[in-house]
């Protein structure tokens, strides 16, 4: 029986342990990842950025490194402490994080990014290995669940860090507009898998070239494109940078709505 504070705690008390500690790194793992789309305006004023820059430094750059990480870092998992890994990859992470202020120009900020992706990697691989370890089966859904409130979390302290001191209260509501609509979106994609698979009896590969198409390549081509749109409308008028994105999110609600009714 695991033991803390010197004497015996029960599983359920242990299990309960593990989990919010797993969502504590991954809500670490969040905000260090999303603040920078936070001081995105200050970092592209002093560094002198083109928003596709910016969006290289919050997507791609980012985004593949953390993608591909994931994969050699599982393959460690299954062979090394998943603790350690974690704690490892934690402290990298956030130190990078930190490095990025020191960042005097777009090609040193791309190259820490891209350390913070492959450090963000090595999160998530293991913290699923140990719930799916620490968990029985009956309430794994409800722990992934939990941890995965980390994303949402960070997304949270990031813009309440990073936006109520150094924005006016339009921005900072747009930024917060932001945090609930990605909580939304997480949310949804999470569960997106599980309901195919109940709903229209898919097996695994259908659901994966469904997730692949509708989350990656979808989304990946709406971010790279609202960053061109933004640019050649804000050449006009400045709020476009907030009208584009609110403009995308209102079309996509019943969109939503529509594919969780389709039948077919």
């Amino acid at each position: 029986m695991p033991f803390c504070c010197g004497g015996p705690v029960s599983a359920r008390a242990y299990q309960r342990v593990v989990v919010l500690l797993l969502m504590a790194a991954y809500t670490f793992n969040s905000m260090d990842r999303s603040i920078i789309s936070i001081l995105g305006p200050s970092i592209k004023a002093d560094l002198k950025l083109t928003d596709t820059q910016l969006g290289l430094l919050g997507g791609t750059a980012f985004a593949m490194l953390y993608a591909l990480g994931g994969l050699p870092i599982a393959r460690l998992a299954e062979r090394v402490s998943r603790v350690n890994i974690m704690t490892v990859a934690l402290i990298v992470w956030s130190s990078l994080t930190a490095l990025c202020a020191a960042a005097g120009s777009f090609g040193q900020l791309l190259l820490i990014r891209v350390g913070v992706g492959v450090a963000e990697a090595g999160c998530s691989p293991p913290a699923h290995s140990l719930i799916s370890d620490t968990i029985e089966p009956s309430r794994r859904a409800s722990a992934l669940s939990v941890y995965s409130c980390g994303i949402s979390l960070g997304y949270i302290l990031a813009a309440a860090v990073g936006a109520a001191l150094l924005f006016d209260r339009p921005v900072l509501h747009m930024l917060l507009g932001v945090t609930v609509g990605a909580f939304a979106a997480y949310g949804f994609y999470y569960f997106i898998p599980a309901y195919f698979r109940r709903e229209f009896e898919l097996g695994t590969a259908d659901v994966g070239v469904i997730s692949a198409l509708s989350g990656g390549v979808a989304v990946g081509i709406g971010i790279f494109a609202g960053g061109w749109v933004s640019d050649a409308l804000a050449r006009s008028s400045p709020r476009w940078y907030a009208l584009v994105p609110a403009i995308g999110g209102t079309i996509s609600l019943p969109l939503y709505a529509l594919a969780i009714l389709a039948g077919d």
